[in-house]
């Protein structure tokens, strides 16, 4: 199999049959047999939209085989393209305000899920180093297109191609999962994984997109909204972070400290129409929280209780 993906990132891509699972019968994330339909986004083969009336994800209700994804994700994000879409050190900023008051300690680890070539965490380790919260930086980068390690100024960043490679006793203060969940068939067992490797009092951090509820719309409109099949299988917005924690039964352990539409990606100094744009399309879900669907993406920031 040979897929042509060049600047394919947003576009929709069908595998043939034989690379496609059976269809879900309920939930993939929490088992729930009460999914509401939504719509279609190819008849043959036959993939369907839902939601789920418990968790609140979205799903397709076939999903590619891990060989597709496989040849879909091999260079991917390589080129002019990247992963977040957004500046590394703008994302790094916005992390810095979710750190907290952090005491100084000898070192600070961070695990980068579906980090690429760790800009984002290196730009936070710089400003970790020269505030002095930290003199050493260990970063774990986990993603299919591994990058070479690199030590340097203090920060020593690892490479993995899966989670299951970094070590069983590595603990973290931050883990990130920036704009990478949407794309795992497993994201479930992925995300208690990644919970599971913070430090108490440790931070995770998370961005996805929350695009359903556009399909929805423009659906009603009678317009088409363009689906990124198969670079999304899932999308998880306001009410499915809202109750995560407790759809996972891990209140008793976490708490969330945030929860909220996500930021903008495009910087005012190179795009500012769609920057403006997104700003205002975004703004409802400032007012109001969970209940305005059309913010697009959603951020969260979890804590690990002492």
């Amino acid at each position: 199999m040979k897929i042509n993906l060049y600047k394919r990132k947003h576009k929709l891509v069908i595998p043939e049959e034989t690379y496609l699972e059976e269809a879900f019968e309920g939930c993939p994330f929490c088992g729930s047999h009460s999914i509401k339909f939504i719509g279609y986004i190819h008849p043959s083969p036959d993939i369907k939209i839902y939601t789920c009336n418990n968790c609140h994800i979205g799903f397709f209700n076939r999903q590619p085989s891990e060989k597709f994804l496989k040849e879909f994700y091999t260079g991917y994000y390589t080129g002019d393209t990247r992963r977040t879409k957004i500046d590394p050190r703008r994302l790094a900023g916005h992390l810095t305000k979710y750190l907290g008051n952090l005491s100084p300690r000898e070192t600070f680890r961070i695990l980068d899920f579906g980090g690429g070539d760790g800009a984002v965490s290196q730009c936070l380790g710089q400003y970790l180093l020269s505030s002095g919260i930290a003199m050493k930086i260990n970063i774990s980068i986990v993603d299919y297109n591994t990058v070479p390690d690199r030590r340097e100024n203090s920060i020593s960043q690892y490479s993995f191609e899966t989670l299951d490679l970094i070590p069983l006793s590595d603990e973290f203060d931050l883990v990130i999962a920036s704009a990478i969940l949407e794309h795992l068939k497993n994201p479930r067992q992925i995300i208690s994984s990644l919970l599971q490797k913070m430090k108490k009092q440790g931070i995770f951090y998370a961005r996805t997109p929350y695009s359903f509820p556009f399909y929805k719309g423009f659906k009603r409109l009678g317009k088409t909204f363009g689906m990124p099949y198969p670079a999304h299988l899932f999308d998880m917005g306001s009410y499915f972070w809202s109750d995560l924690l407790k759809t996972m039964n891990l209140t008793a352990d976490f708490r969330m400290k945030e929860c909220h539409t996500s930021l903008v990606h495009a910087e005012f100094r190179e795009r500012p129409l769609v920057n403006i744009l997104s700003h205002l399309v975004k703004l409802p879900s400032y007012l109001v929280g969970k209940y305005y669907p059309f913010s697009g993406g959603w951020e969260v920031v979890i804590e690990r209780k002492i």
